[in-house]
C-alpha cells in the first residue's frame, strides 16, 4: 500500500517490498503498523502524523488491534488534521474486539 498523495514519506527498506511496476509497498499489517509507530514517535525518523495515521489505517483495515486503538486515538484528537469521533468510535470498538483492553477505557469517551 503507498502513502497517501503529497506524502513523500520514507518506508524503512526491511518492511517494504517492490511490486512488479518496482514501486514500493507493504503488504503486511504488523508492518504497516510499525510504520505507523516510526511516523508517530519519530523513531530515527522525522515525525508525519499524516503518514502515522494512513499506515495505522492500511493495518486496522487488516484487523490489527493495537493499530485501531491508535487510529482510533488519531481520529478522535484530530492530531493528524481531521477529527472525526464516530470513526474514532467505531476503531476503539474493533480494537476490543480484537482483546486490546486498553481500547475498552477510550471508547467511553
Amino acid at each position: 500500500m503507498p502513502p497517501p498523495d503529497g506524502c513523500h514519506g520514507y518506508v524503512a527498506p526491511e518492511l517494504a517490498h517492490q511490486d512488479a511496476g518496482g514501486a514500493e509497498r507493504v503488504d503486511d499489517r504488523a508492518d504497516m503498523f510499525a510504520l505507523g509507530a516510526m511516523y508517530s514517535g519519530g523513531h530515527d525518523i522525522p515525525v508525519d502524523r499524516a503518514l502515522a495515521e494512513h499506515w495505522f489505517r492500511a493495518a486496522s483495515e487488516l484487523g490489527h488491534g493495537q493499530a485501531q486503538l491508535m487510529l482510533g486515538r488519531y481520529l478522535r484528537s484530530g492530531v493528524a488534521g481531521r477529527q472525526d469521533l464516530r470513526e474514532a468510535r467505531y476503531w476503539f470498538e474493533s480494537a476490543v474486539a480484537q482483546g486490546i483492553a486498553e481500547a475498552e477505557a477510550e471508547e467511553a469517551f
